[in-house]
């Protein structure tokens, strides 16, 4: 597997982990009305033909955004400062994954770090499995830097 598709599979578990947060928060503030507020902040979206809650179900890029554009995620109830600079962190990884970008191990394993992070204040299912992954990415690092095969049990964690 290469970098990029760690990347990219780290980014759906948070696209997975991220939308029934955001939609429980923008909920909680804006009743039925959620999903037309989370629009406004995704406009470029709308452009394309599909519904803004399908939108927002299927595209990581799409709940970064509205994260980092509401005020509810801002609020004392909402995420941390950094949190939100996570947030921000991920939002850049995505578009350069998203065109192309190369990674190294160490980019790759900070990108899966930073998602865990966010899953992790968020409570998310997700949290195991990007956990999971970021041992296996661990290890890759380790290897690389090291120049030996390295033993996975040897970088589990205690």
């Amino acid at each position: 597997m290469s970098n990029k598709e760690r990347i990219g599979k780290s980014l759906d578990l948070l696209r997975q982990g991220l939308y029934p947060y955001v939609k429980q928060k923008m909920q909680a503030d804006y009743g039925d009305e959620w999903v037309d507020n989370a629009g406004s902040y995704l406009r470029d979206y709308q452009k394309v033909k599909q519904e803004l809650e399908t939108i927002l179900q299927e595209d990581t890029s799409a709940l970064l955004t509205v994260i980092a554009r509401d005020k509810v995620f801002k609020r004392k109830t909402g995420l941390s400062r950094p949190d939100l600079a996570r947030v921000s962190e991920l939002r850049e990884i995505r578009n350069q994954w998203a065109h192309q970008a190369t990674f190294s191990i160490e980019d790759t394993y900070r990108a899966i770090d930073t998602v865990l992070r966010l899953l992790k204040s968020i409570e998310s299912a997700q949290v195991k499995a990007v956990e999971k992954q970021r041992q296996q990415v661990l290890r890759l690092l380790a290897q690389e830097q090291s120049g030996y095969d390295i033993d996975p049990v040897a970088v589990s964690p205690v």
